[in-house]
């Protein structure tokens, strides 16, 4: 494969992922290319996430990259992935981590869910972890009664289903009427439930185990995730 002659092939294929594996993609590149940066000779050790693992899988699965596969020799563990590159194959990933990193900004979406802020922002709804609560950007607030470390995690699920979008389209998705400007309390019950009827799958479909998927709905259940509007 030829850079500067695929270039609108690496475009195409970056313009037909949807917006959460091109955030996925994006998120598994900038770790390959920090991780090249540290070590020059092509030998990468990416930090383990679920976000990363689906990265590596789409790179790997997708026959479009084979290309890339002839030189991808991975292995996983529970803390790290390791990867043997051709020089070829480091170009083409780093020119794939520029293209996706300007649809990202051109899409005007944040590209890091975990930002180091205590306050990030997904679709309309404000997080802020360090008081433990949930806001919406109009002010409306919400809040929620798990730890900081289970709220990123149920704000991860949430995105990577696009359960929680802006209120509008998702009222019309629900078939729910709605005033200008406000919102009611049925209304944002039907959202909630979205998410817990889909939690556990959610779970699984991040590699969860069973175990671990039946403490983290324990610990939830047992916090009641509770959420209500603030007079």
């Amino acid at each position: 494969m030829k850079i500067k002659q695929d270039l609108k092939w690496l475009n195409n294929y970056v313009d037909s992922l949807a917006t959460s594996n091109l955030k996925i993609l994006h998120h598994t590149l900038s770790e390959i290319k920090a991780s090249r940066e540290i070590k020059p000779n092509g030998s990468l050790r990416v930090p383990y996430s679920p976000q990363t693992e689906s990265g590596i899988h789409m790179l790997i699965d997708n026959n479009m990259f084979g290309e890339i596969n002839k030189w991808l020799n991975q292995y996983f563990s529970d803390d790290y992935f390791d990867f043997s590159l051709d020089e070829e194959a480091i170009e083409i990933l780093c020119t794939l981590f520029e293209i996706t990193t300007k649809k990202i900004e051109d899409l005007g979406i944040s590209a890091n869910l975990y930002q180091k802020a205590n306050r990030i922002e997904i679709n309309g709804l404000l997080i802020n972890l360090s008081e433990g609560k949930m806001e919406y950007a109009i002010g409306k607030e919400i809040r929620i009664t798990p730890s900081s470390q289970e709220i990123r995690l149920l704000v991860y699920l949430i995105e990577k289903q696009n359960t929680i979008i802006e209120y509008k389209e998702l009222a019309k998705q629900l078939g729910i009427k709605i005033e200008e400007g406000g919102y009611s309390d049925k209304d944002l019950a039907r959202t909630i439930q979205l998410i817990k009827k889909n939690l556990v799958r959610m779970l699984k479909d991040i590699g969860m185990s069973d175990k671990d998927t039946k403490d983290f709905i324990r610990i939830v259940r047992s916090k009641g995730l509770i959420l209500y509007r603030e007079s």
